[in-house]
């Protein structure tokens, strides 16, 4: 039991006390949300880190494809560039000499569509992730001081 105040100023001590112990109840409450999103941020940082270098190697594997190709281009325009003039590889005769570069440059426009196509896939990929998860991250944050205490804990239990 506790006991009554015997004076006025044990009755404002006892009285400022019962008005802090909520307030040192609800930033303990706000010291474990924020280790709760830290960790959140650090797994997120993670896996961002992660998506990062997967975008790099697709990067560096879309140059060394294109540079294959530049060099596959040049070793075909040495072939044709060797031939008696007027002659294809195969025995036939040339039409035009423009007819040989313009298929140099559909292949090559064939190329930059395909590296175009593949940049733009990955980067929608990864991209759509993260701003979904941004949003979702957003609105639980927003929501977060009206949730009650069941719905917190459900919640920590599955980010865990």
């Amino acid at each position: 039991m506790t006991k009554a105040p015997t004076s006025a100023r044990e009755a404002a001590l006892k009285i400022l006390l019962e008005d802090v112990d909520p307030l040192l109840q609800r930033a303990e409450d706000c010291a474990g949300v924020l280790t709760t999103v830290q960790a959140e941020l650090h797994t997120d940082l993670g896996n961002l880190g992660k998506l990062v270098q997967e975008y790099g190697d697709g990067q560096e594997a879309i140059t060394a494809a294109v540079n294959r190709l530049a060099e596959t281009v040049k070793a075909a325009e040495a072939v044709t560039l060797s031939l008696p003039k007027g002659r294809q590889p195969d025995g036939r005769a040339a039409s035009a000499r423009s007819s040989s570069w313009g298929s140099v440059f559909a292949a090559a426009l064939l190329a930059a569509v395909i590296a175009a196509g593949v940049v733009g896939g990955l980067l929608y990929l990864i991209g759509h992730d993260l701003v979904e998860q941004a949003r979702v991250g957003r609105a639980l944050q927003q929501a977060w001081p009206t949730l009650d205490e069941a719905t917190r804990k459900h919640v920590q239990q599955v980010l865990r």
